[in-house]
This record gives structure tokens, sequence and C-alpha cells, in this order.
């Protein structure tokens, strides 16, 4: 196919420089050459005689020649990087959208869509990308969001504001707090898990510099193991690093003590001989051993 389109432009430069035109012949270049390399408009020109190259370079088609060469703005989306999943409009509203946006964060980046040095550009290519992954119910809500004009609905920043606006609403900063003091470690729940939640409940709390010391102050509270409560108690300048180590660390402690316990008690209750157990019939014929042994017993 490149062959093919390259015979097409060869000829068409043939064609056209045997009828004399010149300058038509690299109106056609110009033309042909907007959306191509500027290799393939620099070895194109070679078919025009030097003297009409130089004459266009010291006119006026010099601004043409620049046009041609100029590069498109084009933004090639990686295909390998998956779509963010959908906007979930069940359930905790405010929780799916603080996880939606931010896989959208980290996709618009990782995909190149958004240029963290110039957020400005290819907005209305973020905002069509967005659109295509929130799904089909999240877009129902677009078209019922309201905006101030056309240029707002193909702004991706205002978009982005209108979506967490219907998911968050306004943000109840005591019903937040409550939410945040009210966790406590679950079962089987790992520390760094647990930090993590309790991390995630502080963003919407408005804990500012506190944030470090709420935070340790409810893992000393909500944290499962009193022993490892007891431990926290004890250290006189608790930071929220050293919480967490001690925590951590106890946590490790543990899980290696059970095993060890555990192996420790199958290698005791081994037998070395398999005994079989106690039948019906065994308990039935030794019941009545010990009745003859009784009554054939004198008592002087």
């Amino acid at each position: 196919m490149c062959n093919y389109n390259l015979r097409r432009r060869l000829k068409a430069n043939i064609t056209l420089q045997a009828s004399g035109t010149q300058e038509a012949c690299f109106t056609w270049i110009v033309s042909d050459c907007k959306l191509r390399s500027k290799q393939m408009f620099h070895s194109s020109l070679f078919s025009l005689s030097h003297s009409f190259v130089c004459k266009v370079l010291k006119g006026d088609l010099f601004m043409q020649v620049q046009e041609a060469v100029r590069q498109p703005n084009l933004v090639q989306i990686p295909i390998n990087i998956r779509l963010p999943s959908k906007l979930e409009l069940t359930g905790d509203l405010a929780m799916n959208w603080k996880k939606f946006h931010r896989a959208w964060n980290y996709y618009e980046i990782a995909a190149r869509l958004k240029d963290p040095e110039n957020p400005t550009v290819n907005k209305s290519l973020r905002t069509a990308t967005l659109l295509t992954c929130i799904g089909s119910d999240d877009l129902d809500v677009y078209e019922g969001v309201e905006f101030a004009n056309e240029d707002d609905k193909k702004d991706i920043d205002v978009v982005l504001q209108k979506l967490k606006r219907y998911c968050i609403g306004g943000t109840n900063e005591i019903y937040e707090r409550y939410r945040f003091n009210k966790r406590d470690q679950e079962p089987n729940e790992s520390l760094n898990a647990y930090v993590t939640a309790l991390r995630t409940l502080s963003k919407t709390c408005n804990f500012r510099v506190l944030e470090n010391s709420l935070i340790r102050g409810r893992i000393v509270i909500g944290v499962r193991e009193n022993q490892a409560r007891k431990m926290l108690l004890q250290v006189s300048k608790l930071t929220l690093r050293k919480c967490i180590d001690i925590c951590r660390s106890y946590e490790t402690s543990s899980h290696q003590l059970k095993e060890i316990n555990q192996e420790e008690v199958s290698t005791i209750s081994r037998p070395n001989e398999k005994t079989s157990p106690p039948t019906e019939e065994n308990e039935k014929s030794a019941a009545s051993s010990t009745l003859k042994c009784i009554s054939g017993t004198s008592f002087n």
C-alpha cells in the first residue's frame, strides 16, 4: 500500500512537471504532505527545479512550506492500558467516586492523555475518554447535569467536578469523623489493611495537621489485640510510625509463635503405635468379666 501511494505521488509530480506548471506541482506536494512526515516533504521537493525551490523559499510561498512540514498535534493512546472500571451508582456513592477518581487520575498519566506540565491541553479528548469508560448510567447523569455553556461540557475539570458533586454532594464533617472514630480493626484484618482504611476515612474528616496524631490514637484504641494495646500504652512519646511498627512486629511475632506451637502440638500428639478405638463388643466383654470377678469374690 505504501509503495502504491509513493508511485502515485511520483507519477503525479512527473505529469505536472511535463505540463510546465511547477507552481501547481508545489501546491500538490504541500497538500499531499500536510499529514505526512517532514522527510516525505523534503524528498518530494527534489522533483522540482533548483531555481523554483529557491524562489519558493524567498517568496510568499514560504508560509506554505512551514505549514506543510509542521507536524499535527496528535495523541496516541496506548491500547495495552486498560480503561478504569466504570463508576458504579449503587451502594456507597462517595466511596465509589473516590476509587474511580483515583484510578482515572493514574490512567490519564499512563495513557499520556494529561500532561502534568500543561494540564489545559487535550481537554476535549480527555472528556471524551472519560465519558467512554464511566458507563451508560453515568452518561444519563452527565446529560442531565446543567452546564453553563457547551464549552463546559467538553472541559474535563468541570465534568469531573459535576460528577463529584452528584456522587458525594456536601461532605458532612461530623458524620465522617463519627465513621472514623467507630472504625475498629476487624477480625482477620491485617494491620496494614486497618491503617489504610483509617487513612482513607481521614481524608474527608478535615483533620489537617492533626491527621497523623488522630490516626495514631485510633490505632491504639481500635487495635484488636489487648497485648499490642498494652505495648503501645507503655511508650511515653508514641508517634504514628512507632505505633505502626510496634503493632506490625507484634502481629508478625504472633503468627510465627502460632505456627511454632502448632508444630509442637502435632509432634507430641503423634502416637508411636496405632491403637484401635474401643468397640461396643469390647466394652460389653470387659463389663461382663468385671461382673464375674465381683460375683466370685468371697468376703470373710
